[in-house]
């Protein structure tokens, strides 16, 4: 999102892909020519120090953290840790932009409370206030958690002096990257495909999103990786929110069965019962990488 913001107003480079790492970050970097007036580099860490050493690298102007959810936790060795190492991107060199649902300070907040934030939400559409301005955005994307991520892009485009006018023609031309809720129509079957990855909190922001649907609503969750300790409770806490929630759910990997949902270790098998018993419904599709989920979306496109 703040990289479309900023290519409206000058040539901007950014992260591609998952290049968040120490190969990734110095590689993209390497991609900076004259004509580039921004940079948005995404970094990443599975332990703690990770992120401080790419901020020495990437030395950056502004520094965001969008949120201190437990992706990766079990990486970490606890929240704790996983906070202290989101904490690293700040520096007193730079300008700092804070989530008002986090412990950190900065110079500009965003969120509940913050300087800016988002009110008369409905679905992916708000009223986004920055300051003592406001204006309507019509996002393309979908899920509470994504008008989180452009209140933090709005954030670092109004510290560079960006206007509220480019920043909203910039959040509305942002469109979701594949296997990012993704909605594909096929037939009278509606595919979520949110195949990208998975963590605890990605789970329900896109059960949630999958609330908003009409119709029969199912999903296919697949196992949630680097948990650490806690992973057979994570997966639990989540298949009982489905089980709340949700028509019906089936679950794919060896830690999904965690979840208590019908399970399968078949896609082909999987798909066709799909296609034979929620012809019509709305199905999400989401999991770690590593299960590959994607495959599944793409049988139930033949």
């Amino acid at each position: 999102m703040l990289a479309n913001i900023l290519s409206l107003q000058a040539p901007t480079l950014s992260t591609k892909g998952n290049l968040n790492n120490h190969l990734g970050v110095p590689m993209t970097l390497l991609e900076l020519e004259d004509q580039h007036q921004y940079a948005v580099i995404e970094l990443g860490a599975n332990h703690l120090g990770e992120i401080e050493h790419l901020r020495k690298i990437a030395c950056p102007n502004v520094a965001v953290v969008t949120n201190t959810l437990d992706a990766h936790i079990g990486e970490f060795g606890g929240f704790e840790n996983l906070v202290k190492s989101k904490g690293e991107i700040y520096g007193i060199d730079s300008r700092n932009i804070v989530n008002t649902n986090t412990s950190f300070t900065g110079d500009l907040s965003f969120g509940d409370g913050g300087d800016i934030f988002a009110n008369n939400i409905n679905n992916n559409h708000f009223d986004l206030n920055i300051l003592d301005e406001k204006i309507t955005v019509n996002l393309q994307l979908l899920g509470q958690h994504n008008i989180e991520n452009a209140l933090a892009a709005s954030a670092c485009a109004h510290i560079l002096d960006i206007d509220i006018d480019t920043i909203k023609q910039g959040l509305e031309n942002t469109q979701a990257e594949k296997g990012r809720l993704n909605i594909i129509n096929q037939e009278s079957l509606t595919i979520i495909d949110d195949t990208y990855n998975a963590s605890p909190q990605s789970m329900i922001a896109a059960i949630d999103t999958l609330l908003t649907f009409k119709g029969e609503k199912i999903a296919v969750l697949g196992t949630m990786a680097e948990l650490g300790n806690d992973t057979k409770t994570f997966h639990q806490q989540i298949g009982q929110l489905a089980k709340d929630s949700l028509d019906v759910f089936y679950t794919y990997g060896e830690l999904a069965k965690h979840y208590g949902g019908i399970h399968f270790e078949d896609l082909d098998k999987l798909s066709a019962h799909i296609l034979s018993n929620h012809a019509e419904a709305t199905v999400l599709i989401k999991g770690s990488r590593m299960v590959k989920l994607d495959q599944l979306v793409q049988r139930l496109q033949k």
